[in-house]
């Protein structure tokens, strides 16, 4: 199980500290002994020998480079080209490290891949590249936007605007302002490039400015809580909720004065403030907490971060004890998921977007499936719902096939196309034999963390369509409607309200079921009648669309809103579909409104 480490400072190290990184931590505090010009000279805990030493085979490395307007205090470049040059520096020690095989540069998810094949092929690790993910703490040296692109052009992967105090961009620890005109460029033009935002050290109020503006993924590199230690460098909770809600990963940090109230640099010491890894775990607990789940943490060290041992967790000599964590992690009850996913599984990485699978079966009834109620027993499509989400309250555009499967393809409702057929085609038993070869497929392969799972229906199953299949006597107890009436090529309920399932381990938890009104027409991207439903897609927004079209036979449109009712038009038409099928299309001289059977049964 490779361990991911969200943010090192290591060009930093090499350069300014002129440490040199490809040998072990011991050598490097040997040769510090005596060195006074850095607070943490001789108690370095991080190289790469003891990375591969503690199977962190993939981080987040940095550039950064300060640019200081006259009258700042803090340490820094008088010019941004000065210190977009240092970034340059920075970027040239990394292209070393990879000329010489000491690690490699990851840029895209093709990249990511080969380098977890090669890192966890069993062949010994001790020689083996570190991966790296190019990030810039601080965007002082972004002389202007051009420069970012040049950045990007070299691997830069994610970028966190602010570092401490008021940055050109944004304003970041010890500091407050919304984000500035720059900064808003910077983040849309980050947007539009795919670099990742890192929301570490953004001030409060640049922080919501940035999550408002930003669309991309979002993730906080190394950052505590401020519940557990007041200071604004840490995360209150309501941040650390918007952040879940954007799917953000936040990555633990190891330095002591996030750790303990009151801390004095110089003064106090993690053995007397009892400061010990599971001292960050009580951070990243916290988060879970909030989270429901522990799909929201990581580690971002930051172990190098201008400090050493004398700031770091007493029961840390050097980076290879992250591998104490998992123990600590089951010592809290964490389950072996939950720890895969803390130690690395969790970690964005460059914008590799989820497989996608559609399961879109032709009339599936809302109650054909056990989940549901049927009769029929379902267990490998009903491991979807259980493992995953539950739409309870999903709609087909249409009470017939070609239309609902017209408009998924299209995002467009199909009554405003011409020239449509129908087909219809059904075989439950056979359908979960399938979905079981897909999942356990899957898993055979370790795809089923980042793979969406989509199971559906284009409308309700038909029994009685005059083939003589005794399939209307055979049916027993079972249901295709469930508790809904109408069905197939209805305005009633039973016709375009479908089984809607979706599993994504990586982001929605097991078990969950929601009651958001969703329509298939939104599962395409700015189509003409598609609303943006994705949070609702992925259980986040618990109310969904105000309301859908659904078409019936003969192109009849009736709207359901989000409350639960339906308004079917008046329609002079025969109140049972004329082929023999028995389904009352709920047609009438009258207007008909009424509310679900699913909406009164909660009530």
């Amino acid at each position: 199980m490779i361990t991911v480490d969200a943010h090192l400072d290591l060009s930093m190290n090499a350069l300014e500290w002129n440490r040199d990184l490809t040998r072990p931590v011991h050598e490097i505090n040997a040769r510090e002994k005596g060195l006074t010009d850095k607070p943490d000279r001789g108690n370095a805990t991080v190289s790469l020998p003891d990375l591969r030493k503690g199977n962190v085979g993939l981080v987040v490395a940095t550039q950064i480079g300060r640019y200081v307007e006259k009258g700042n205090p803090l340490p820094g470049w008088h010019s941004p080209a000065q210190a977009w040059a240092q970034t340059q520096g920075q970027l040239a020690w990394y292209q070393a490290m990879v000329e010489q095989g000491e690690m490699t540069q990851i840029s895209n998810i093709h990249d990511l891949t080969a380098h977890l094949v090669d890192w966890e092929n069993g062949t010994d690790k001790t020689a083996k590249p570190v991966g790296f993910i190019l990030s810039l703490e601080g965007a002082d040296s972004i002389v202007n936007l051009d420069y970012l692109e040049k950045a990007f052009q070299n691997g830069l992967r994610a970028l966190g605007p602010a570092h401490y105090g008021p940055g050109r961009y944004a304003h970041g620890t010890d500091s407050s302002a919304p984000l500035n005109e720059q900064g808003k460029a910077l983040i849309r033009k980050m947007d539009e490039l795919g670099i990742i935002l890192d929301a570490t050290h953004l001030c409060d109020l640049a922080f919501w400015d940035a999550l408002e503006l930003y669309q991309g993924p979002v993730w906080a590199s190394h950052n505590n809580v401020r519940a557990l230690v007041d200071h604004n460098r840490q995360f209150s909770d309501e941040m650390i909720l918007a952040l879940i809600e954007r799917g953000a990963v936040i990555g633990g940090a190891f330095d002591a004065w996030m750790l303990s109230p009151g801390w004095v640099r110089g003064k106090s010491t993690p053995t007397e403030r009892n400061i010990i890894i599971d001292t960050v775990l009580d951070h990243l607990d916290h988060i879970c907490q909030l989270a429901g789940n522990a799909k929201h943490i990581g580690i971002g060290s930051d172990l190098d971060g201008a400090f050493g041992t004398e700031q770091s967790p007493s029961d840390l000599e050097t980076i290879a004890d992250l591998a104490k964590i998992p123990d600590l992690l089951r010592k809290r009850g964490y389950t072996e998921l939950d720890i895969s996913l803390v130690m690395g599984q969790n970690q964005p990485n460059t914008n590799e977007k989820p497989n996608v699978i559609l399961i879109y079966v032709g009339d599936l009834g809302y109650g054909d499936i056990s989940i549901a109620g049927g009769q029929i027993p379902t267990p490998a499509i009903d491991r979807i719902g259980h493992e995953g989400l539950q739409l309870q309250n999903a709609y087909s555009t249409a009470a017939t096939c070609t239309p609902s499967r017209y408009s998924l393809l299209t995002g467009e409702y199909a009554w405003r196309a011409k020239g449509r057929e129908v087909a219809h085609g059904d075989a439950i038993l056979q359908l979960d034999w399938m979905v079981e070869t897909i999942l356990t497929t899957l898993e055979k392969g370790n795809l089923t963390q980042n793979t969406i799972v989509i199971l559906t229906s284009d409308n309700r199953s038909v029994l009685d369509v005059r083939y003589e299949d005794d399939a209307v006597s055979l049916q027993g107890n079972h249901r295709p409607t469930g508790v809904l009436s109408g069905g197939k090529y209805s305005s009633l309920e039973a016709g375009a309200r479908v089984p809607m399932l979706v599993r994504w381990p990586k982001e929605i938890s097991s078990g969950e079921k929601s009651d958001a009104l969703f329509s298939q027409v939104d599962m395409i991207e700015q189509a003409p009648d598609t609303q943006n439903s994705w949070a609702t897609f992925i259980g986040k927004n618990k109310k969904g669309r105000e309301g859908l079209i659904q078409e019936a036979i003969q192109q009849v449109l009736s709207y359901v809103s989000q409350d639960g009712y339906k308004y079917i038009p008046v329609h002079p038409r025969p109140a049972i579909v004329p082929w023999g099928t028995e389904i009352e299309t709920g047609f009438k001289m009258k207007t008909n409104c009424f509310i679900s059977p699913m909406i009164q049964k909660k009530r």
